[in-house]
């Protein structure tokens, strides 16, 4: 059935009134229903279609095609599923029911779907590309990547498609050793490809270690130096410390490199609930100081551990399993559908649903745990109070603030933290709360992204602005309020390495501007001049960055 905009209720009502068996016409009815949001109206329909025309694969298409409409993909997947069950040769079903698998992350399964195909009869390169990409990222170790690279045609193997699969594969595997080998091959399957070198020579450097990473990085042409950057940032989140470090160690610095200056100020970050890429936001920091990983979630911890033991580009990586909170009590962990979301909170369905975030959001167990202030979490590892603070602990992040609040007080320049405008968590403290709390301490908020998404379910027909759901925030001292305390040398090196990662160098240059650092460090002037190199060097683009102007956002 072709995939087009359903009929208007209207017609199909009168229509099914006229003709009570006309299947056709029940379908468009309840195809209508779906794309206006209202799905438990559609399914009694699509239900007395099936009992009229039982077994009849139009009926289970219609059903799927209106179902993919509404957005949800899994019921989707399910009805095309029943279609080439029911017509093994339907392959249109297996087609949309592929790719939607694809769409839902679900590589595993949208692999054999994709070879399904093929045995269909159904040919092309495009085909070739769509097995080959979802093979390299439904892969779970090596072994399988490199069946898939052996499997590709020359044209498939050079698709930027692959060539972004393998780098998916490459960052979430583990063995940098591995991962070159693999691009080795895939280079010699696709020949001449324009991008590939690049990738070949930057997977090779990340199997180094970071010294001879780092050397061999700026050694190179400026070209391919532009090159390697732009290959990481669009494609390995993992290297981002070896391109920021090498960056930082190609500018002379007040004794050395800048590197071997911002590695001397001893800063140490700690991410909280660092499922998945430590600082990410932020990678100069784990390129030149000490980064604790924490996470309530043993596996969590454990795949940072297996992810990064090997990498080029990070100083010092310590994973912790604990879970964070304001004191040491016992709780109940709830662990979500999707893992990223779980939460020492409940989570609250009525207004995940509201967002979209249901099935995401339901509890599959639960686990007790015993929670720890931050302090009490980091004094076993023998380290120097936190510059650097992340969180992302799903609601409980003024409860991780409260808990550390003489460390804020006394040490913490800067705080990055998740904060919800709604509560997705019943009883969490929202935006507001963290936000006071953090002002009353000094802190003020210098950059801001947020997360907006449709309430409901969407309307394909209804043009609506997205609402904030939630924000990543930064806060930074105030710098008045860092002077106040004479800060040494070293705590206004970190100062601006935290500024200077966040790509804020207004802000880094005024600290060491202003008199007091001046009259008190004299060696901020040649740390200025650092840095004013570093941010000339950056090779991306950085937002509002020409003259005094300002800008005013949109509604």
């Amino acid at each position: 059935m072709p995939d087009q905009p359903a009929a208007s209720t209207d017609d199909m009502q009168r229509l099914i009134l006229t003709d009570p068996g006309n299947v056709a016409a029940i379908v468009r009815h309840a195809e209508a229903l779906y794309l206006g949001g209202r799905f438990e109206g559609a399914r009694p329909w699509l239900r007395r279609a099936g009992r009229i025309a039982p077994g009849a694969g139009f009926v289970l298409h219609s059903s799927a095609l209106a179902a993919r409409r509404s957005g949800d993909l899994g019921r989707a997947v399910r009805l095309f599923r029943a279609e080439s069950a029911l017509d093994p040769r339907a392959w249109k079903a297996v087609s949309r029911m592929a790719d939607d698998l694809d769409a839902l992350g679900r590589w595993e399964e949208a692999g054999p779907a994709y070879r399904w195909l093929r045995a269909l009869g159904v040919t092309g390169a495009d085909l070739d590309t769509r097995i080959a990409t979802a093979g390299l990222r439904g892969a779970t170790a090596w072994g399988g990547v490199t069946r898939v690279i052996d499997a590709l045609t020359g044209s498939a193997a050079g698709d930027p498609a692959v060539v972004a699969a393998l780098w998916d594969a490459a960052d979430r595997l583990p063995g940098t050793g591995a991962a070159h080998r693999a691009w080795c091959r895939l280079a010699d399957r696709a020949g001449d490809t324009a991008e590939l070198p690049t990738s070949v020579a930057v997977a090779r450097l990340a199997s180094l270690d970071t010294e001879a990473a780092i050397t061999s990085w700026n050694g190179r042409p400026a070209a391919w130096r532009r090159a390697a950057w732009q290959t990481v940032q669009r494609h390995a989140p993992r290297l981002r410390p070896l391109a920021d470090g090498a960056l930082a160690a190609s500018v002379a610095g007040p004794a050395g490199t800048l590197r071997d200056a911002l590695r001397g100020a001893g800063l140490v970050a700690v991410d909280i609930g660092a499922r998945g890429l430590p600082l990410g936001d932020a990678p100069l920091l784990p390129a030149v100081g000490t980064v604790v990983a924490i996470d309530a979630d043993v596996e969590a911890t454990g795949a940072i551990s297996a992810a990064f033991a090997d990498v080029a580009g990070w100083h010092d990586l310590r994973p912790v399993t604990a879970a964070v909170g304001e004191s040491a009590e016992a709780r109940r962990l709830n662990v979500t559908r999707q893992p990223g979301l779980s939460s020492l909170l409940e989570p609250d369905p009525a207004v995940a649903a509201a967002c979209g975030m249901a099935d995401d959001m339901e509890v599959v167990r639960t686990r007790a745990v015993r929670t720890m202030p931050l302090a009490a979490v980091l004094e076993p590892l023998g380290l120097p109070p936190p510059a650097h603070l992340k969180l992302d602990t799903q609601g409980t992040e003024l409860e991780v603030l409260r808990g550390a609040d003489a460390l804020l007080r006394d040490h913490v320049l800067s705080v990055q933290v998740e904060a919800e405008f709604r509560a997705i968590y019943r009883g969490q403290p929202l935006f507001g709360d963290v936000d006071r709390f953090l002002v009353e301490r000094g802190f003020e908020t210098v950059l801001l992204r947020r997360n907006r998404r449709r309430l409901g379910a969407p309307r394909a027909e209804v043009p609506s602005r997205l609402e904030i759901g939630w924000c990543h925030a930064l806060y930074m001292r105030r710098i008045p309020d860092l002077l106040d305390r004479e800060p040494d040398w070293r705590q206004v090196t970190r100062y601006c390495l935290i500024a200077m990662a966040y790509r804020l160098a207004d802000r880094a240059l005024m600290l060491l501007g202003h008199p007091a650092v001046t009259g008190r460090h004299p060696q901020a002037a040649a740390m200025a001049d650092a840095l004013r190199g570093l941010a000339r060097a950056w090779p991306d683009q950085v937002d509002d960055s020409e003259g005094r102007g300002y800008r005013k956002d949109r509604w």
